[in-house]
């Protein structure tokens, strides 16, 4: 059930059954902590119990979609998360089909439907890797090129500037083609020496990102300290079936964040041989911050073709304490 939450923003409510009686429901507001988190009027609203997850679609953002995901331990959720998804062509609305989300994109008099897997990882059952891009497609590279479908160009007629091109098939599946140039003419991408022939993907890239709340110092009875400066020297970030990721550093009392690439493979990673994709099926990195806690951001993100997938985050910081004069 929508809800009006001021004039520039929307909220969401949820019905959950009563404690008290049997056969009867209340209504909790599922936004109460986030106001001003969905912008404008909802377009559309669709949900999903196979699933256990709700879209919207906001009017001040037409290519994105708000994704709530949820889930229920018996008369209690144990879990809720909000998500946002930014596309790259415009959303008429989005439906679900069992468990399967199917997005209706709408440009030039043209529409395009999308389906996405919410519980699909990206190892299929043959054991292949998908590529991490926005609605791919399958073609085969002949002679060093590769057409995009008429329908495709037709539809987005700047493809050529948007897509990547991903192996489709084999040891190195997942990874990035390169490629030398576009004909826009006859829809066409020229790939690089290396890759001849054989099965790509075709797709449009988007950022991957995950950024956690600063760190934060409390006693033994776990109420936050303020009164003493506390500085973090570095994160552990821990990572699984993932690719090379970057990382941005920040302090809002500095100019100049930092960034930085973190690979995933070491030179004693097992997976580091000919013909792998690059991608750690366990990995552990050490990103160094020295920043002050309370004005610390840290940004990890993704826009290749590999996946991002973290599993752990801690810190290690300083803390200096005040002494206290008798």
């Amino acid at each position: 059930m929508e809800v009006a939450s001021g004039q520039d923003f929307f909220g969401f409510m949820e019905m959950v059954s009563s404690q008290y009686t049997d056969a009867q429901y209340v209504a909790s507001d599922a936004t109460a902590h986030l106001p001003k988190y969905m912008g404008g009027k909802c377009r559309f609203g669709v949900s999903s119990s196979v699933a256990s997850m709700v879209l919207f679609g906001p009017s001040l953002d037409p290519k994105t979609l708000l994704v709530y995901e949820y889930q229920w331990d018996g008369d209690t959720k144990v879990q809720q998360s909000w998500h946002n998804w930014t596309f790259a062509y415009p959303i008429a609305t989005a439906y679900f089909s069992s468990g399967t989300i199917n997005i209706v994109f709408v440009q030039n008099e043209k529409m395009m439907i999308a389906s996405i897997d919410p519980k699909q990882g990206v190892l299929s059952l043959a054991g292949t890797r998908r590529p991490y891009l926005d609605i791919y497609f399958p073609a085969t590279v002949v002679a060093n090129k590769v057409t995009v479908p008429l329908a495709i160009r037709q539809f987005d007629p700047d493809i050529g500037t948007r897509a990547l091109l991903s192996v489709g098939e084999g040891g190195l599946a997942g990874e990035l083609v390169g490629t030398t140039g576009y004909n826009s003419g006859l829809g066409e991408f020229t790939t690089v020496r290396s890759f001849p022939a054989g099965l790509v993907y075709i797709g449009v890239p988007y950022r991957s990102s995950l950024s956690p709340t600063p760190p934060v110092y409390r006693d033994a009875n776990g109420v936050k300290v303020e009164s003493a400066k506390f500085t973090v020297l570095r994160f552990g970030v821990s990572t699984q079936n993932s690719a090379e990721y970057k990382v941005l550093i920040s302090d809002t009392y500095s100019e100049d964040p930092e960034v930085m690439d973190q690979a995933t493979l070491q030179y004693s990673s097992s997976e580091l041989t000919p013909g792998q994709a690059r991608y750690a099926t366990d990995a552990r990195a050490v990103i160094p911050a020295r920043t002050s806690a309370g004005s610390t951001s840290l940004l990890m993100y993704t826009e290749g073709t590999g996946e991002l997938n973290f599993t752990g985050i801690d810190y290690i910081g300083r803390f200096n304490s005040k002494i206290r004069r008798k």
